[in-house]
């Protein structure tokens, strides 16, 4: 994790980026990010931060070079948020790297092991096998960058609502005291006070809008409870009507596994707001066997599904990849001027209490 400024200098980064550069900490403050980062990604990165920090966008993911202290390369991925100030300026902007550099070289044998089975036909259906693995061990690798970059947000988020919230929160309180001593002596302090009260206002909830997209609270009292918070919230943020229905009981998943059922859900609604024109939708959870279940149902436009699928929509396969992580799948019914049904089925783990029992 780092923190910039407009001028594409670090004001901070933690020990977890230091080191992957081959940096102290203390080297890192105040380093042009240009030092570190191949000059044709800097090209582009410093683009997206001019447009940062001029409010014409809100985030940015983009994949990079680094070159480490001692020159060796190195293939992060940056994930970009602006911290917003005062008149919906941003005062700084917040990065998550992830480190691709493994997955890439892996990525390398598998072309290599692609091109072994075009050329000994004798060994096809251990080369098959071999290629099988290697796509599982994709996916598990995929399974813990996705696992790494959940704790990354959730440790962004508390880091950004209990430092920047606690001196947001103590300023507050100090010029609400101010006021207090010096209102009447001073009347016209109390008009000032207030318009920079407000500002400080703000300000807080910025912290917190920040820290809930990164990792709503509501994941912390469970799933049905972070589920019906996300449905509440899609209702408020689009005025579409959303109903969610879970059976009597608990349900209580290891919060690895409830992470990921709450982001497909959450990718899902996502995908409502944007393309289906819908009026309504319903979230429902419960219990198949020993299977979770949850499904959300809207009445928009749908889609072809073979035409999606030429498209390479990268938000459905991701749901797909995140559901066989967890040994589940996703599925998907939808027709152009039908609505769309996404079903997400899961098995129900060892010591794991699910809906209904």
């Amino acid at each position: 994790m780092a923190m910039a400024g407009a001028d594409g200098f670090l004001q901070d980064a933690n020990e977890a980026l230091a080191s992957l550069l081959g940096y102290a900490r203390s080297e890192l403050q105040g380093m042009a990010i240009a030092h570190f980062t191949h000059s044709d990604d800097w090209l582009v990165e410093s683009h997206f931060l001019r447009e940062l920090f001029c409010g014409r966008r809100d985030s940015y993911r983009i994949d990079k070079r680094y070159r480490s202290k001692s020159g060796n390369p190195l293939w992060v991925r940056l994930q970009v948020i602006a911290v917003p100030g005062v008149q919906g300026l941003s005062v700084c902007a917040l990065g998550m790297v992830v480190d691709l550099t493994e997955r890439r070289q892996s990525k390398a044998e598998l072309r290599i092991v692609a091109s072994a089975v075009e050329s000994q036909e004798a060994r096809l259906g251990q080369l098959n096998q071999d290629l099988s693995e290697s796509h599982q061990r994709l996916r598990d690798m995929a399974a813990q960058n996705e696992a790494m970059l959940e704790q990354e947000r959730k440790h962004i988020a508390l880091e950004v609502h209990d430092e920047l919230g606690q001196v947001l929160t103590a300023l507050r309180m100090n010029m609400s005291l101010l006021e207090m001593r010096l209102g009447e002596k001073l009347p016209a302090l109390i008009d000032e006070m207030q318009g920079m009260k407000e500002l400080v206002d703000r300000a807080i909830q910025g912290v917190r809008n920040v820290a809930g997209s990164l990792r709503p609270a509501a994941l912390d009292m469970g799933l049905v409870s972070a589920i019906e918070w996300q449905c509440h919230d899609f209702s408020r943020h689009t005025g579409v009507a959303c109903a969610f229905h879970a059976r009597p009981g608990n349900i209580e998943l290891e919060e690895k596994r409830a992470v990921v059922v709450f982001r497909i859900v959450q990718e899902s609604l996502t995908n409502v707001s944007r393309y289906a024109r819908a009026s309504q939708v319903d979230v429902n959870l419960g219990r198949r066997g020993d299977e979770l279940w949850v499904q959300v149902r809207d009445n928009g436009a749908g889609f072809d599904q073979a035409a999606a699928a030429k498209r390479k929509s990268f938000g459905l396969l991701g749901m797909r990849e995140r559901a066989i992580a967890l040994g589940g799948r996703v599925e998907i019914a939808s027709t152009a001027g039908s609505g769309t049904v996404i079903s997400l089925l899961i098995p129900i783990g060892p010591g794991e209490i699910g809906v209904g029992s």
